[in-house]
């Protein structure tokens, strides 16, 4: 149990999770969430030729 709470494996512990989610964000930032603005435009007119046309 003392190995647990000894310096080195606990700074280990710390790089390690500290590694982990900068290798995390790094793959995540580059990821797109809303469609792109050209898809995005299209969605828009489709959606009002639609909704003009009950109206």
């Amino acid at each position: 149990m003392a190995l647990l709470f000894n310096p080195w494996v606990l700074s280990i512990v710390v790089i390690s999770v500290l590694v982990g989610n900068i290798m995390a964000l790094k793959y995540t930032a580059n990821m797109t969430v809303l469609p792109k603005n050209r898809e995005l435009d299209a969605l828009l007119a489709a959606d009002k030729k639609k909704y003009s046309a009950k109206h």
